[in-house]
């Protein structure tokens, strides 16, 4: 019994240990942290892994899908859809155009809310549906803030448009992290585009991914600019509910 609290303990020591300013350990950390062998801490971060509690990143290990799964389900009351709600309310409001909430379900992207926009021609009921990660906006934010590992290859052709490289893939996943927001043209559906950004917690994870989503006819390369600093006055607004930095003046309320 002794031995197994003890490996109990130091599970939870290992995952204790992560926070903003590490959000990656090695092996060599752990131990440290631990104060045991390097060899009886890579056994640890292996079952870990396994489990899905951390994940590989090069050499170093990050906290794996599992904990934010736990962590969505400590949340309560507060889950994620209805502390996005007033953002996404606002961001429909903004924009004209149907706002969307993603999160990360395997190598997939799941839609789990949804804002429909004023027009008539919309874009139909998306709550529930998976998504392909590398065809759709939100599901680039969440290769791209998540991590690149997740990367089914080969990569399937929804559309003439559809990137298929993944070395292409990769070199665009690197440009959404320089400018924060993502791009989808007519990549998962024809005359569908879409503009989506990531949504941190207060550990710096990247939650989920926010988007607004139109036909390409009213969403053309004149507003992305535009939906996208939108897009991400609402995912800070989100952020703040799941105990980020307070939002400044500009930002909806």
């Amino acid at each position: 019994m002794r031995n197994e609290l003890q490996a109990a303990d130091r599970v939870l020591q290992v995952l204790a240990s992560f926070d903003s300013a590490a959000r990656e350990l090695s092996v060599t950390r752990i131990a440290d942290t631990l104060g045991v062998h390097k060899s009886t801490a890579s056994r640890l971060a292996t079952t870990l892994v396994r489990r899905g509690f951390l994940k590989r990143s090069k050499r170093a290990l990050r906290l794996g899908p599992e904990v934010n799964r736990i962590g969505l389900l400590a949340l309560g009351n507060r889950d994620l859809t209805a502390l996005a709600a007033e953002a996404m309310q606002w961001l429909c409001s903004q924009t004209g155009e149907t706002v969307h909430l993603a999160v990360l379900e395997g190598r997939e992207a799941l839609n789990i809310g949804q804002v429909d926009g004023p027009a008539i021609i919309g874009i139909g009921n998306w709550i529930g549906r998976r998504t392909k990660l590398h065809c759709a906006a939100n599901g680039k934010v969440l290769l791209a803030f998540c991590g690149e590992h997740l990367i089914a290859s080969p990569l399937e052709a929804y559309t003439a448009r559809t990137v298929t490289s993944v070395k292409a893939l990769r070199a665009e996943l690197a440009q959404i992290r320089r400018l924060g927001w993502a791009l989808n043209t007519g990549e998962l559906e024809d005359g569908l585009n879409a503009v989506a950004v990531p949504v941190f917690d207060a550990s710096g994870h990247c939650r989920a991914a926010l988007s607004v989503s139109g036909p390409s006819f009213r969403m053309d390369p004149n507003t992305y600019s535009r939906l996208a600093g939108q897009c991400q006055q609402a995912a800070r607004l989100i952020g703040f509910r799941l105990g980020v930095d307070k939002p400044t003046a500009q930002e909806p309320r």
